[in-house]
C-alpha cells in the first residue's frame, strides 16, 4: 500500500476558511491522459473553480497563476459565475479566453502551487498541487470542503464524488517478466495486499472494475500484452503493470511493443491511426482524416534488444508523424516522454553508434515516401555523411508490435527537435532559433537570418571583408557539406522543402543546416534522376534559399572550397564502391524480416530487390554525372588523377 507522506497528510488536514471567500478552487488534474478533451481533441491539465454562494460573481479581473513572481499570470475574461456553478479552465498553455478557457501555463505533474486571485490581487484560494496519478484528480471532499482527496473518477464541471482516497493501492506483480517464450506459459498476478482485487486486460486498454477479474493463473499460448491493476479497500486504484509475452516469435532485429487502449488508435472520434469522423484536411488528402490531426495519446512502451532482453518498460506519449506519408496504410509514429506519462526521458542507449544514453523522443518511421520501395532510402543516405559536422538522424530498424499484433518493420530514428539540438550541440534548448524551408519560424526568431540573408542579397560577396562577415554569421563548412550531399542525392523534394536550419541565440551563434527527409533522392521515382543537374535547382532565382548560394559562390574562397569538397567526397564517402557496400550491408540486416513485413503491408521480395538495384545503379553512376556538371558550371579544365604515396609503416591521413 502506498501512503502519502507526512507533508501531504498535513496538506489535506489544513482548514480553509471558505466562508470568507466567495470563489474556491474545487478540483485539479495535473496529468490528464484521457479524462477530458478540449475543443482541439487534446487532453491538457485543468483547474475547476466553484461559486458556493447564492450570488452571481463577476470574474472580471480574477487571475490564476503557478508562479509567485507573476501573480496575475493568466487573467479571466469579463464573465460571470452563477450561484452554485462550476467552471473548468484548461491549463494548456494555449492562452484562450473564448468559449473555452485556457491558461497560458501548464501544471507540472510533480506538483506546484496554484493561486486564485480576485480583481484586487488578493489571494482568495490556493492549493499546493502534489503529484497526482494520471487520469485522477485532487479535489475537495464533498462532505468536508477543508479536506482534499484523490478521486478515481474526476468530475469536471460538476460536484465532486462522495468517495475519495488518501492513498493508492500497491501495483501488482506478475510472476513472469516480459520476453520471448516457446510453447505455453502460465502467468500469476499477485499483490502483497491480500484484500486487493486484481483486474487485467489483454487488448491494451487500462484495467477497471469492468475488466477481467484475476482468479487463477493465466494460460498464454500466443503473443499477448497483459495489463493489470490492483483495487484495494478504500484505496485509489494502483498504477498499471504491463507485460508483453512473445510466444514462438523470432527476430533478428530489436523489438518494440506498444500497448494502448484501442480507442486511442481506432475510435472514430479520438483515434489517431484511422480516417475517423473528426479529422482535418491536409498532407495530400482532400477529405478530413483523423490521422492528420496533431493529437497525442497515452501508451506503454517496451523495448527489447536483439538478444531478447527488455531494456525499457514505461508510459509514453504517442502521435502520428510525417507529412504526405500519413496517407500510407502503415504510418510513422513519434514516441515521446513526459513526466505525466511515465518519465521525463526514455532512459536507454537506443542507437549503438550514438553516445547518448537517454532520449526525449524518437520516431518509429515508415520510411516516408520510400515505404513501398526499399524501406531504408533516407536512412542509407544520411548514413553516408555520418561523421561529418552535420546534424543527421541515427537509424536502427526494429519490429513493432501493437497490442500484441505484429505491425511490421519500422525505422527507429532520432527526432530532430529542440532537445536533439541541445543533446548533440550542448546548447540551451530554449535559447535557439530554428527555421525551416523558406524561413518559417519553428522556434525563436528569424531576425538574425533575415539580416544575414539581406546582407548577402545586397552586398558584393566577392569582397573578402563581406565574405568574412558572413563566415561569422553561418557555419560555411557545414553549409557546403549539406548542399553537396543534397545535390548528390538528387533530393527532388528539397530546396526549399525539407530544409531545417538553426543557430544558438548567442553573440557568436552561427546558422547550421540539418539533413532530413531525403526520401525522394537516389532515384525514388525514376532511374533517370541520376542525371539531374542540381545546379539548376540551387541557383534558380525562383527558390528563396538560392540567394545565399548565389551570393556565396561569387567568392573565390567559397567556390574553391565548394569544388574541393565535392572532389573529396567523390573519392571517399560518395565513392561508388563504398556506397554500394553500404547499401548491401543495410539490405542484409533486414532481408530475413522483409517477407513477413510484406505480408502485413504489401509488396514482395522481387520488387524490393529491384528497387535496391536502383540504389546501386544510382551510386555507380551519379558521381560521373556530377563531375561533368561541376566542370561545366565552373569552366574547369577537366578531371585530374592524383596519386598519393604512403609509407605503410607510418600510415596516411587524407
Amino acid at each position: 500500500m502506498k501512503f502519502l507522506n507526512k507533508n501531504i497528510i498535513l496538506l489535506f488536514l489544513l482548514t480553509f476558511s471558505i466562508n470568507a471567500q466567495p470563489i474556491i478552487l474545487n478540483e485539479i488534474m495535473s496529468s490528464n491522459i484521457s479524462a477530458l478533451a478540449d475543443e482541439d481533441g487534446d487532453y491538457p491539465d485543468w483547474i475547476e473553480i466553484y461559486n458556493p454562494t447564492d450570488s452571481i460573481i463577476s470574474l472580471s479581473g480574477y487571475s490564476l497563476s503557478d508562479d509567485i513572481k507573476l501573480p496575475n499570470k493568466w487573467i479571466f475574461p469579463n464573465i460571470n459565475l452563477n450561484p452554485n456553478n462550476y467552471l473548468v479552465i484548461f491549463a494548456s498553455g494555449k492562452n484562450r479566453t473564448g468559449e473555452y478557457l485556457h491558461t497560458n501555463f501548464k501544471i507540472k505533474s510533480s506538483g506546484e502551487n496554484i493561486r486564485l486571485r480576485d480583481s484586487f490581487g488578493h489571494v482568495v484560494d490556493s492549493i499546493k498541487s502534489i503529484p497526482i496519478p494520471s487520469d485522477h484528480s485532487l479535489g475537495r471532499s464533498k462532505d468536508d470542503q477543508s479536506l482534499w482527496l484523490f478521486f478515481d473518477f474526476p468530475t469536471p464541471s460538476t460536484a465532486n464524488n462522495s468517495t475519495g482516497f488518501l492513498a493508492s493501492a500497491e501495483t501488482p506483480n506478475l510472476s513472469i517478466q516480459s520476453g520471448f517464450y516457446s510453447g505455453t506459459i502460465s502467468v500469476n498476478i499477485f499483490s502483497n495486499d491480500e484484500q486487493a482485487q486484481i483486474y487485467y486486460t489483454e487488448d491494451g486498454s487500462e484495467p477497471n472494475l469492468n475488466s477481467n477479474l484475476f482468479t487463477n493463473d493465466l494460460t498464454i499460448n500466443s503473443t499477448t500484452v497483459i495489463k493489470a491493476k490492483s483495487f484495494g479497500v478504500n484505496l485509489l486504484p494502483s498504477a498499471t503493470a504491463t507485460r508483453s509475452f512473445f510466444i514462438n516469435e523470432n527476430s533478428t532485429l530489436p523489438v518494440v511493443s506498444i500497448s494502448t487502449d484501442p480507442k486511442n488508435f481506432w475510435d472514430d472520434e479520438i483515434g489517431i491511426y484511422t480516417e475517423g469522423t473528426n479529422g482535418i484536411i491536409g498532407y495530400g488528402s482532400t477529405e478530413p482524416k483523423n490521422y492528420n490531426q496533431p493529437w497525442e495519446r497515452p501508451a506503454n512502451l517496451e523495448f527489447f534488444e536483439i538478444d531478447g532482453s527488455i531494456q525499457i518498460n514505461m508510459g509514453v506519449g504517442i502521435k502520428i508523424h510525417g507529412g504526405w506519408s500519413r496517407q500510407n496504410p502503415q504510418k510513422s509514429l513519434e514516441i515521446f516522454s513526459e513526466s505525466h506519462y511515465g518519465g521525463k526521458s526514455i532512459p536507454y542507449k537506443l542507437f549503438p553508434n550514438r553516445e547518448f544514453k537517454e532520449y526525449n523522443a524518437f520516431l518509429l518511421r515508415n520510411s516516408g515516401q520510400d515505404n513501398q520501395s526499399t524501406f531504408f532510402r533516407d536512412a542509407m543516405m544520411q548514413s553516408l555523411v555520418e561523421g561529418l559536422d552535420m546534424e543527421t538522424e541515427a537509424y536502427r530498424p526494429a519490429l513493432v508490435y501493437l497490442n500484441g499484433e505484429y505491425w511490421g518493420i519500422h525505422n527507429i530514428r532520432e527526432r530532430m527537435n529542440k532537445h536533439y539540438i541541445a543533446q548533440h550541440k550542448g546548447v540551451d534548448s530554449d535559447a535557439i532559433d530554428v527555421l525551416r524551408n523558406r524561413r518559417t519560424v519553428v522556434k525563436g526568431s528569424a531576425d538574425h537570418y533575415d539580416a544575414m540573408y539581406s546582407f548577402i542579397q545586397n552586398n558584393d560577396m566577392s569582397l573578402a571583408e563581406n565574405y568574412s562577415y558572413i563566415e561569422n554569421q553561418m557555419d560555411v563548412d557545414n553549409y557546403i557539406s549539406y548542399i553537396i550531399a543534397e545535390m548528390y542525392f538528387v533530393n527532388i523534394d528539397w530546396f526549399p522543402n525539407n530544409m531545417k536550419f538553426w543557430r544558438p541565440q548567442t553573440s557568436d551563434g552561427k546558422w547550421r543546416w540539418m539533413l532530413k527527409d531525403t526520401d525522394w533522392g537516389f532515384g525514388l521515382y525514376s532511374p533517370l534522376q541520376v542525371m539531374v543537374n542540381m545546379f539548376g535547382v540551387i541557383t534558380s532565382p525562383d527558390n528563396h534559399p538560392s540567394v545565399v548560394f548565389n551570393g556565396l559562390i561569387q567568392n573565390s574562397d567559397f567556390k574553391n572550397k565548394f569544388i574541393n569538397r565535392f572532389a573529396d567526397f567523390s573519392n571517399t564517402r560518395f565513392y561508388p564502391d563504398m556506397v554500394i557496400s553500404k547499401i548491401q550491408r543495410i539490405k542484409e540486416n533486414i532481408e530475413t524480416e522483409m517477407p513477413r513485413h510484406f505480408t502485413k503491408w504489401g509488396n514482395n521480395l522481387a520488387d524490393w530487390n529491384s528497387n535496391i538495384d536502383v540504389l546501386k545503379n544510382f551510386a555507380q553512376n551519379r558521381i560521373p554525372y556530377m563531375q561533368q556538371q561541376f566542370i561545366s558550371q565552373f569552366n574547369l579544365g577537366g578531371l585530374v588523377n592524383l596519386a598519393i604515396g604512403t609509407n605503410l609503416n607510418e600510415g596516411v591521413k587524407v
